[in-house]
């Protein structure tokens, strides 16, 4: 790793959990700086610390500025909403039977009816006059 002083240093360790990989710059390596004694001060080092997802999370952040990732942010907010609803107002925070095909059952029941209310709506959005009003030859 290479401090901001262009210094660069081998000694590394890694965390007890082995997801940080800790570098350490010794004294004798800033004492060429101006201002040495900001960095370190009374310790024996200063160390840096690294993830091992570093370079996963920096093209994750690479992704997220693209446009794809931007358009697929859209759409979850959409339909994260409409899990909301189906929480709050349907009755999806808890199950009311026991088992799996039971609470299946209760999740496709509730998507069934949500999905009716939404053509409704967009029936209704829409004013789709061959459905809502009969026409008179």
């Amino acid at each position: 790793m290479t401090c901001p002083a262009g210094k660069t240093t081998t000694s590394k360790w890694y965390s007890a959990k082995g997801e940080v990989t800790v570098y350490k710059f010794l004294p004798k390596m800033c004492r060429c700086r101006p201002r040495a004694g900001d960095c370190i001060g009374e310790k024996s080092y200063i160390s840096a610390s690294v993830s091992v997802y570093y370079e996963e999370l920096k093209a994750a952040a690479a992704y997220n500025e693209t446009e794809a990732f931007q358009l697929g942010k859209a759409i979850r907010a959409w339909i994260e909403a409409e899990f909301a609803v189906a929480k709050k107002f349907h009755g999806m925070a808890r199950a009311i039977y026991r088992g799996l095909k039971k609470v299946g059952l209760q999740v496709l029941l509730t998507a069934i009816a949500l999905n009716i209310k939404r053509m409704f709506t967009l029936l209704k959005e829409l004013k789709a006059p061959a459905f809502l009003e009969p026409q008179v030859a």
